[in-house]
Order: structure tokens, then sequence, then C-alpha cells
């Protein structure tokens, strides 16, 4: 028994050694893909087969004792009930061209890609799970959030590296290229996509602006540090100019900002504002509020993909079509979109078709493939997540947990609007799972 003591204290350990694990894939190697996955969705995996071995050690099957858990379950029982009724159904056959295509093979094949996205799933709430059950001590906590902070910084000096050399020797590195204007560079990063880069510098900016302004004790940065990694995101987040992270990051700003931030706090961020405003406005107007215009008043690619999601889902109201496979049946709908609106069907089929896109808004991508009740269960799952950090009381931890997690978890679902795929291994993960762990850290020690 002792050895078996011994052994469980252990694996407590390697638990969170994972848990940092994941912390550095997301950040540094999320592009990175070992037998086609990527690393992050690997350590998931890892952590899975680790729960497995706890739980024979320990003699009982149990997930970690929190209130998202139940509602987290469901979505997936869900999704693999849909998946299933996807296949038996006569009605959502894929149409004939889906066979045909180039990239319809492997993973990604009629007869695969249902499951390979059901198993995403399960890994992503196995990562949630995994993490809220590692993180269970104060001292856990902030040691993740340290390293979290220390990974998020290297992001951002990576940004203004891509900057410095282009300015100081002309060397490129990464996905820095001309954007709308002749004026403008876009910054990507090591993983390619500027909206994927604007994603995990909003997911420590609030973190980062919620430590500047009332340092803790257990954070390894001086203030100085905080506050100089703050100024280096906003300059990132706003080089990658993505409409939908920038103006989801304000909003959560505005909001979160005017309920839990003082009013020193609020005016040194609306000072920083005015300046970045008046810096880039030129590029601002342009690259977002005049691209969010036009999407939501021309048809394009991305709106085109919203109206073709919102059909699959109104043929398919009750189930959808089937976890993951909603990219199968777009093409269809896209063509006869184009026709309606005079516009040249291969222009949007040509594009799809390369890109494997489903809907690109994560919301009406779950809708399309998972039906009303899918739907349902996923806000149910954000409303428990919410609610898990409502019993903080103490001042200091209130602005950590709901502000530092809370503001970026709250753009992250905004910006979903705009991309799809958000619901999977990645840093959304991260964020909800120590939102939870602070909910239940902190109210225990309040209560």
């Amino acid at each position: 028994m002792e050895t078996k003591g011994k052994i469980l204290d252990q694996a407590d350990g390697i638990n969170f050694t994972l848990v940092i694990l994941f912390i550095v894939t997301v950040f540094l190697a999320s592009s990175v893909k070992i037998a086609m996955m990527n690393t992050t969705s690997l350590v998931a995996m890892v952590m899975f087969v680790v729960f497995i071995m706890n739980s024979l050690l320990r003699g009982r099957f149990t997930l970690a004792n929190h209130q998202v858990q139940k509602g987290m379950c469901a979505l997936f029982i869900w999704a693999a009930v849909s998946l299933f009724l996807s296949k038996i159904d006569p009605a959502k056959a894929f149409p004939s061209d889906v066979y045909s295509y180039a990239w319809a093979s492997g993973l990604s094949s009629p007869g695969m890609r249902g499951y390979s996205f059901l198993i995403r799933l399960f890994l992503s709430m196995m990562a949630i799970n995994f993490i809220i059950d590692a993180v269970n001590t104060e001292r856990r906590f902030f040691k993740a959030l340290n390293f979290f902070l220390l990974f998020y910084f290297a992001v951002c000096l990576y940004v203004l590296a891509q900057y410095l050399l282009l300015v100081l020797l002309g060397v490129q590195i990464g996905e820095l290229r001309p954007s709308a204007m002749e004026t403008l560079t876009r910054t990507g990063g090591y993983i390619g996509e500027s909206s994927n880069l604007a994603g995990l510098l909003v997911s420590g900016f609030f973190l980062t602006v919620a430590f500047a302004a009332r340092r803790h004790a257990r954070i390894w940065f001086p203030r100085w540090v905080l506050m100089a990694m703050c100024a280096a995101a906003i300059v990132g987040i706003i080089s990658t100019y993505s409409a939908a992270w920038i103006l989801s990051a304000m909003l959560a700003a505005a909001v979160a900002g005017a309920k839990y931030l003082g009013r020193k706090e609020l005016s040194v961020i609306a000072v920083c504002a005015i300046a970045v405003v008046a810096v880039f406005h030129a590029e601002i107007y342009e690259t977002v509020f005049r691209k969010t215009f036009i999407q939501f008043s021309y048809i394009n690619v991305r709106s085109a993909s919203w109206t073709a999601g919102l059909a699959i889902f109104l043929d398919n109201i009750q189930t959808g079509v089937g976890i993951g496979q909603s990219v199968f049946f777009a093409p269809t709908y896209l063509r006869d979109i184009a026709v309606n609106y005079f516009i040249v069907p291969e222009t949007f089929l040509s594009l799809f078709l390369a890109s494997r896109f489903p809907p690109m808004n994560t919301y009406i991508q779950w809708m399309a493939e998972t039906g009303t009740v899918g739907l349902a269960l996923l806000i149910y799952v954000f409303y428990l997540v919410y609610r898990s950090g409502a019993r903080i009381s103490r001042p200091e931890h209130t602005l950590i947990v709901k502000f530092g997690l809370g503001a970026a978890l709250m753009a992250t679902v905004v910006a979903a609007n705009a991309a799809p795929d958000y619901l999977y291994v990645g840093f959304l993960n991260f964020l909800a799972s120590m939102y939870v762990a602070g909910g239940r850290l902190f109210a225990r020690e309040s209560s």
C-alpha cells in the first residue's frame, strides 16, 4: 500500500508536468504535426492514457469533480449520437461529388472524418478535465499561470523580432507580408495564420493586464516586464489585422474592464487605446472596420459559408449532418448560393474545395453538424464554465480569474463567430480549465 501511495504521488507530479507540456505545445509547437496530429492533440492523448493508468492504480474511474463535467459529457454523447444517426439516415447521404475531391482521403475521407472529429472533441473534453484535476492547489494554479505567461511572452517577443529583423536587417521570418494597403505589413508567425496568432495573443493579454494592475506575490515577473509585454501584445494584436480578434478583444476589454478594473486601471487603458488608435487609425479603419462592414454587407467567401451552414442546419435541424461532416455538404449549397447571387460558382467552389472549408463560424458549423440539441448543450457548457467562478469574492482572485481568464474566454467566444473548429484542442481548453480550477480553489477558500 505504501508503494502504491508513492506511485500515486509521483503520478500526481507527472499530471502537472503534462499541463505545462500542454501550454508549451499550444504556444510554441501548435503547427507541428506527428502522424497527422498536432502536438497539442498528442499531449491530450497522453493525458487520457495517464488518466487511465491513474484510474487503474486507484481502482476506480472517476472524472474530476467540477460542475462543468456533466455538461461536457452530455455534449460529447450527443455529438456521438448525432454522428451515428447521420450514418444510418439515407437523407444525410453525402453528395456524389464528395468522393472525387482530392483532399477527401485518409482522416478526411467520408468514412473517417466524422469519427476523427469526434475523437478530437473527446480529447478536448479529457484535456479540460485533466487540467482541472491536476491544478488542485493554489501553488499549482499560479505555477501554471507563470508558465503560461512565460510562453506567452515568448510569442510577444517573436512578433517584435519579426519587425526588428525586417526593419534593421531586411530579414523576413514567419508570415510577415503586405496586407490590404501598401503601407501595411501583416504579422503572422511560426504558426502561419495571422488570425491564429491573434488568438494566441488575445488569450494571455487580459491576464497580463490583471497582474500588471495588481501584481500577485506568486508571480515570477516584475511589474515593468508585465507592462512591457502588455504593450508588445497590443502592437502584435493590431499588426495581425484580424478583424474578428481585434473587435472581440475590444468588446471584452470594455465589458470586463468596466466590471472588474478600478478607475486608475481604466484610465491607463483608455489612454493607451487612444494612443494606439492615433498611431494605427488608417490601418485599423482599412483592415478592421471596413473589412467587417464588407463581410456583413456583401457576399464573400466568409458570408457565403455562413449562408451555406445555416441552410445545412435548416435542412437537418434536429440532429445535423454529423460532427466534422459539414465540409462535405457545403460545396453543394455554395453552388446554389453563387447562382442565386449571380456569381460564378467556380469562384467559391475552387476556394472551398481547395481548403475543405466548413462554415467559417464555429456556432453555425456546430449547428449544421449537431443540430438544435447540440447548440443548446454547447451554450449550456458555456454557462456552466461562467457559473464556476460565481462564488469567488476576494478582489485579487476576482481580477485574476474573472478578468484575466474570463475576458480572454469572452473574446474567444465572440471571435469564434468568424472561424470554425474553436471547440477542439487548443488554448481555449487551457483558458476554460484554469477558469474552472480558479473557481474551485478560491470559492472553496472563501466559503
